[in-house]
């Protein structure tokens, strides 16, 4: 926060402060002696919060990290200045904001799959007056500036007020491949050029990990960064151990374990090769059936197998063994309670499939597999989505604890824009100003 703007928060906290104190003490004084006249005094004005001018070279702001959504499901650039808050996600939605505290600007983006093509004077019924009711439920006051159609995308603008400042905001929407995508910016109303190049240039950056599409938004994702692998589970299981250049360990309460590795110097060139790398790391294991994959340009093997624990307990699991283009081998490996379960023969589809996306698999067990139940299924599900992505140039809030940010840049800024009409705008369905007060806005002309 700037300096200005601590000063006015501190001036209004204090000036409510005299308020408080005078109501409750005045009246004490005015019932113990009826006699004394009371002087009238007239209210002192408290004063208003002002706006920072906004930033006089936009290209100051740069985005060259990237956010990785907690869910694995997109990234966005994440302008330098801004934090990372709020993520959520339902099953079919995934949304972050980035907040700029010392510009009082707030960005907010997310993605939603739908399961029908929208027009755009579709997408604009779906965008109505309730739904953005709810957007801006958390602000004293808006109101619709303006809509309309530019080329693909659906423009909204909007005139916002809070703590008797005002803001404007726009946002950008439409839809491509299955998805909507939403992008918001609210500025103070000084502020508009910044409220432009910032929109325009985040709207560039959403992009989706096209590979998890037919997935649950919901579920998280693990990325190391310095190996470059991912994987997505549900939210009921947890990262338990994980740190740079060490195995990552994630559990979930019915004794599921999955463990992720890199062996550097090492690869599975065939079926065999890939059933002795699991004969290896769990001795006494039978294996069930070997099945090569591919994953992106990256090409390997599943090996689903069984084994006892010492107590003579049934367990299934599945190793699914890429070789890195780095020369490296990465490997995803499942423990499960239960008999002989092949995980390769189990195919799985969205939990809401999407004709508008690309799946997975049929929605079948081949006939003469094991029967599995839900929770193979969706262990299935999870092996499914362990890949290697091109290297992230994360953002620090992106950057899992313990881990150092590599230097990938990915994304040149738009230029700056020109001449182009002064705008309200709007942010996003869960966004939360954190505006905190600062120097005076005045209308750009």
């Amino acid at each position: 926060m700037s300096n200005s703007a601590r000063r006015a928060t501190i001036i209004l906290g204090v000036a409510m402060a005299i308020v408080l104190v005078a109501s409750a003490v005045l009246p004490i004084f005015s019932s113990t002696d009826t006699t004394v006249p009371q002087q009238q005094i007239d209210p002192t004005d408290i004063p208003i919060p002002t706006f920072p001018p906004p930033p006089a070279d936009f290209t100051s702001i740069t985005f060259d990290q990237v956010y990785l959504h907690p869910t694995g499901m997109f990234t966005v650039a994440q302008p330098n200045g801004f934090r990372a808050t709020q993520p959520s996600s339902a099953v079919n939605r995934a949304q972050i904001n980035l907040n700029g505290d010392d510009t009082l600007t707030v960005v907010d983006t997310y993605i939603e799959r739908i399961d029908a093509p929208l027009s755009l004077e579709a997408l604009s019924v779906r965008f109505n007056q309730s739904m953005l009711g709810a957007t801006w439920g958390g602000f004293d006051d808006w109101s619709e500036a303006d809509r309309r159609f530019e080329g693909d995308r659906l423009l909204i603008d909007f005139n916002i007020e809070l703590q008797n400042q005002n803001y404007v905001a726009r946002q950008e929407t439409w839809t491509e491949d299955g998805l909507i995508y939403v992008a918001r910016v609210l500025t103070p109303n000084n502020a508009t050029g910044l409220l432009r190049y910032l929109l325009e240039n985040i709207s560039a950056t959403i992009n989706p990990l096209d590979a998890f599409l037919d997935t649950p938004f919901n579920w998280n994702a693990h990325y190391d960064p310095l190996f470059s692998h991912i994987v997505r589970f549900p939210s009921t299981w947890a990262v338990v151990d994980s740190a740079p250049g060490r195995p990552t360990s994630i559990v979930d309460a019915q004794n599921v374990a999955l463990r992720l590795e890199v062996e550097s110097g090492v690869s599975v060139a065939d079926e065999a090769a890939a059933t002795a790398w699991v004969a290896d790391a769990r001795p006494g294991a039978q294996v069930i059936s070997v099945e090569p994959v591919t994953r992106g340009d990256v090409s390997g093997y599943a090996v689903a197998y069984g084994y006892r624990t010492p107590d003579g307990e049934p367990f299934s699991g599945q190793a699914v063994l890429l070789n890195g283009l780095d020369g490296s081998l990465h490997s995803a490996n499942v423990q499960f309670p239960g008999d002989q379960i092949d995980l390769n023969r189990v195919r799985t589809t969205p939990i809401q499939p999407s004709p508008l996306l690309p799946q997975l698999g049929p929605a079948f067990v081949i006939p003469d597999a094991n029967p599995v139940g839900a929770a193979e299924s969706t262990i299935a599900q999870v092996m499914s989505t362990f890949r290697i992505i091109e290297p992230l140039n994360l953002s620090a809030d992106a950057i899992p604890a313990g881990f150092e940010p590599t230097a990938t840049p990915t994304f040149t800024p738009l230029p700056p824009p020109t001449l182009t009409p002064e705008i309200p705008a709007e942010a996003t369905a869960e966004a939360t100003a954190e505006a905190t007060a600062a120097p005076e806005a005045t209308a750009e002309s």
